[in-house]
């Protein structure tokens, strides 16, 4: 309640007392002048008496109002108080300014973020603390703010007073009176140098990482060409070293077979045998070494010409085999003729080399899930147990001895090194007894 109402209320409350000691002192006249007057005046007092009492509600009711707005008044001036301490020790720069940007009060933070004494900013301009190339945008939102309801974001740069440019991320939100007229602007202004020091950090960090990631990858590459070289040049070199002792040693059988002693043949099958399976070695290691060098590039390649090479070139294993190899329509992929030629023969050539006692029945499908092909080899041989289903892809890994089923061990490990070339994967389904499914993926072109 203000000072003036007080006043009137304490005027109001004197004057009251006072018509009551009037009405008294009128009442005693009376007595002393005679009957007559006194009726009149006792009829006077008795009304008076009535307007008193109504008077006196009144003074209640108004006490009542003015106790009701002291507390107004304490409760007002507490949220006052508080929004005053908010404003004044918040962490971040508030800066309340009218419709065209004019400082109207701005807090420590702020004051201390501009460079200038808080005292010294009131009247002030805000853009002139912005760096020049900010000013027009700082024009633009307030003609945005003034056409929207809502706050708008913003980053720019503060140029201090010691000319030093600090980063900012700045809010802005329209003050309205009740007919929706902007009447002021509040602005967060928040300090963004650590942010973006970090991500300047973080942004040297990721160029050194790539860096450091393209060369250790450039590393790698040389690394790798230098192996399949080495690999490719010695297992080269040792064809023909190898072919000369394979040469003569069957030269030696064929003269002297029957010439020397029984065990004297028997140790020359084996010289002969363990050259050719030396040589059979040395090839499948260097179909391995090749298989992910990109001699050729991937072009349009079609699958069901690529599996019809194959069964051509195995004619004569079918035939011995008395096998039955089935072929659904297969699609057109983007790949290597050659290398695809490869993996089919060799899954083939599983197919027919694990056989049980039956004549191998053999399917070869093709369908699309997703962005790939999913090829498959199905057969009706011994199958696997599961658990050896990754170990079987891997170099040189064999599930039986030589003697059980010839073969030098790569030929899956070259399946899945061309597969993986193409971008694809590998794998196998397969209980012991019960045949096995090879599958592989090729990108849909």
């Amino acid at each position: 309640m203000s000072e003036k109402t007080t006043s009137t209320h304490e005027k109001f409350s004197e004057r009251l007392r006072e018509l009551e000691r009037n009405a008294e002192l009128l009442l005693r006249q009376a007595e002393q002048r005679g009957n007559g007057q006194l009726e009149l005046v006792a009829k006077l007092f008795s009304e008076l008496q009535v307007s008193l009492e109504e008077l006196r509600i009144v003074e209640e009711e108004l006490q009542q109002q003015n106790d009701e707005l002291i507390i107004s008044r304490q409760l007002v001036e507490t949220e006052r108080q508080r929004y005053q301490d908010l404003f004044e020790f918040a962490p971040d720069g508030y800066v309340v300014t009218d419709r065209f940007g004019m400082i109207q009060e701005a807090n420590r933070a702020a004051a201390e973020l501009i460079g200038v004494p808080q005292k010294a900013l009131p009247g002030k301009p805000l853009f002139v603390f912005f760096a020049a190339n900010d000013h027009a945008t700082f024009y633009d939102l307030l003609q945005q703010l003034a056409q929207r309801q809502g706050a708008l974001s913003w980053e720019a740069f503060l140029q201090r007073r010691d000319r030093e440019k600090v980063p900012l991320i700045v809010n802005a939100a329209p003050i309205r009176e009740p007919n929706g007229n902007i009447c002021g602007i509040r602005w967060l202004l928040r300090d963004n140098t650590q942010q973006k020091k970090a991500e300047e950090k973080m942004h040297t960090l990721n160029s050194e990482l790539e860096a450091r990631v393209e060369q250790r990858t450039a590393e790698l590459r040389r690394s790798n060409e230098q192996l399949q070289q080495f690999a490719y040049v010695a297992s080269h070199d040792l064809q023909e070293p190898l072919r000369a002792v394979s040469t003569y040693v069957q030269i030696l059988a064929d003269r002297y077979r029957s010439r020397l002693d029984s065990q004297a043949d028997e140790f020359i099958h084996y010289a002969v045998d363990g050259a050719s399976r030396m040589q059979e070695l040395i090839r499948d290691l260097l179909n391995y070494s090749r298989a992910q060098t990109k001699e050729q590039e991937l072009t349009e390649t079609n699958c069901e010409e690529v599996v019809a090479r194959v069964l051509e070139s195995l004619q004569l294993s079918i035939a011995e085999s008395m096998a039955a190899v089935t072929v659904d329509s297969l699609p057109v992929v983007m790949g290597d003729r050659q290398q695809l030629q490869q993996v089919f023969q060799n899954l083939l050539i599983n197919a027919l080399k694990f056989c049980g006692p039956e004549p191998p029945q053999i399917h070869i499908a093709a369908q699309p899930k997703e962005q790939e092909w999913v090829f498959s080899v199905r057969d009706n041989g011994i199958g696997l147990d599961q658990g050896h289903a990754e170990r079987i892809f891997v170099i040189f890994q064999r599930l039986h001895t030589r003697r059980e089923y010839p073969g030098t061990g790569i030929g899956l490990a070259i399946c899945k090194r061309i597969i993986e070339r193409h971008g694809g994967r590998i794998w196998v389904e397969s209980e012991p007894g019960k045949g096995a499914t090879f599958y592989f993926t090729l990108p849909i072109k």
